[in-house]
């Protein structure tokens, strides 16, 4: 079964993770498959990151499911 199976979709938001663990509170990166790294500090910094990542994805609009 691949990732369009299990969701249902087509379209995939790819992005490579940098976490430090060690810190408080927790920053990182993420990095999409086309485009620059994108930092973030706290795990409300990293949902709005992913957010912004997949509103660039994503210029029909589409809701990022909840």
């Amino acid at each position: 079964m691949d990732d369009k199976d299990r969701t249902g979709e087509g379209r995939v938001l790819r992005v490579q993770l940098e976490l430090h663990l060690d810190r408080q509170p927790v920053t990182g990166r993420l990095r999409p498959e086309a485009g620059a790294e994108e930092p973030f500090v706290g795990w409300l910094g990293f949902v709005e990151t992913l957010r912004r990542l997949h509103d660039a994805a994503n210029p029909e609009g589409e809701e990022l499911s909840r």
